[in-house]
């Protein structure tokens, strides 16, 4: 399926409860989105283990981090303690909503491009 900005996510995703409740996914594809809007930001990380993901935005930076990515520290003694809940439900199971593209412990095969989507996908 297809998430536009506008369109009510839940209404085409599957959220019976389970892993079963997914169809197989060999890849994941985002493409042309900052991924700052949740819950679609937490789609990507849905993904198994033995599938691929592609990202393709004009500037990766955006996608990398967001509101529920873990405060940097402040200062030279840590951070002021201040979090957002960083998981919601989707599909039956508990996902993050903080991108995990460059998350050192990544349990997927995945590729960053850097480039205009409309250039990419022609």
């Amino acid at each position: 399926g297809t998430a536009r900005f506008f369109a009510c996510l839940d209404q085409d995703f599957p959220v019976h409860p389970g892993p079963s409740a997914l169809p197989p996914v060999d890849l994941v594809l985002v493409l042309g989105t900052s991924l700052q809007v949740a819950p679609f930001c937490a789609v990507p990380n849905l993904a198994p283990a033995s599938a691929a993901r592609v990202l393709v935005n004009r500037n990766l930076q955006d996608c990398l981090i967001n509101a529920w990515s873990p405060a940097p520290p402040d200062g030279p003694y840590g951070s002021t303690g201040f979090s957002l809940n960083s998981s919601c439900k989707l599909a039956g199971r508990a996902v993050t909503l903080r991108p995990l593209w460059t998350c050192s412990r990544r349990r997927w095969r995945q590729l960053l491009i850097e480039d205009d989507c409309d250039a990419f996908s022609t």
